[in-house]
């Protein structure tokens, strides 16, 4: 999917400088940016690989000259890292997941799914859990029983949840996170 810089830049709060319907689809360090990314050059090393980019937009820090570059379009930040992490959600496609609950996945009868729950291929859902309502489990997730898992939550692919963990909502989890594991109290 493709955004024009004015709408990037009104997303995160920020000023823009060029052509408002530069496009682009995705980021990348200056040296690696092709026309359709974002060059994300705000660290000052990065700034003489910007004069050799193919990258025709890039994300600057407040006070730099965007003219000094190549460029159709700039976004000019004063808290790069923080536009960074909000450009490359709006940037990010997600995983793809197919809705629905996969055919391969194993969900014991007494476990209560909520509406509209996307569950990937060969998840294990426990007895006696709970899902929230919009949650994503993704591929090869592990439920154990008597768990709860609220709403909105985002589990990602091989996420491991031990039995009797209460999660509240928007909780999410990276690829093959163990939540309620053993911690310290553990003695053999």
């Amino acid at each position: 999917m493709k955004f024009t810089v004015q709408e990037i830049a009104k997303s995160i709060g920020a000023e823009f400088y060029g052509d408002p319907e530069t496009k682009v689809s995705s980021v990348a360090e200056p040296k690696l940016a092709s026309e359709l990314d974002i060059a994300l050059a705000i660290n000052p090393k990065y700034l003489d690989d910007l004069k050799e980019s193919s990258a025709k937009c890039a994300l600057l820090v407040k006070g730099s000259d965007w003219t000094d570059y190549n460029l159709r379009a700039a976004i000019i930040v004063s808290r790069p890292r923080y536009a960074m992490s909000t450009i490359s959600t709006i940037l990010d496609r997600g995983q793809n997941y197919k809705p629905g609950i996969h055919p391969s996945s194993i969900i014991d009868p007494s476990a209560q799914v909520g509406k509209n729950v996307l569950i990937g291929e060969m998840v294990v859902i426990s007895s006696n859990v709970k899902v929230g309502d919009n949650s994503i489990i993704g591929p090869q997730c592990y439920i154990g029983s008597n768990s709860t898992l609220g709403k909105n939550c985002y589990l990602r692919e091989g996420v491991k949840i031990g039995s009797d963990v209460l999660i509240g909502d928007r909780f999410v989890a990276q690829p093959s996170a163990i939540i309620g594991a053993d911690g310290f109290s553990f003695v053999t």
